[in-house]
């Protein structure tokens, strides 16, 4: 008969040795958090009625972003709740690369669809003043050094309803 060699008391010693030496790499390498990053300012510059039927409709939503960070980020996604007048409306995701150059102001247009049902009375308020209250929730998807982060952003401003459908 052969002894095996390595059967399984071995093997675990080698796996626990390897998870050892990698976790205080790790730890001497200060870990892989990389720089912190400051949220950008997130302000609701416009919204624009694109698309209003019986049920409802869309809004652009152009967002401006300024990068406060001392390096420039690389956009990749933008999550958004949008609320007019203390009432959600809707809310978007985009999938769409962008860059965020340090301390300048990008527009983003954000498409955001609504139902009439619940949100109503508030869009048709904006509708008729050509201003509303908002609030916009969400986060946007960076790369800081080949990593992806989420940074999150909360605002609340008033912002001008452009009127005419489309641009």
């Amino acid at each position: 008969m052969t002894e095996r060699r390595g059967g399984p008391r071995a093997w675990r010693r080698r796996l626990l040795a390897v998870a050892v030496v990698t976790a205080a790499a790790s730890a001497a390498c200060g870990g892989t958090s990389g720089p912190a990053v400051a949220p950008p300012e997130v302000d609701a510059r416009s919204v624009r009625p694109q698309g209003v039927g019986v049920l409802g409709g869309s809004l652009d939503v152009t967002l401006a972003l300024r990068n406060l960070n001392p390096f420039p980020l690389l956009g990749e996604s933008v999550v958004l709740g949008f609320e007019a007048e203390g009432m959600p409306v809707g809310s978007s995701s985009v999938q769409r690369p962008y860059r965020l150059p340090t301390d300048s102001v990008v527009e983003l247009v954000v498409p955001v669809r609504f139902e009439w049902a619940g949100t109503g009375e508030a869009l048709r308020r904006g509708l008729a003043y050509g201003e509303l209250a908002y609030r916009i929730r969400g986060e946007l998807g960076v790369i800081v050094e080949g990593r992806r982060v989420r940074v999150p952003f909360t605002r609340d401003g008033r912002v001008t309803v452009l009127q005419g459908l489309g641009r």
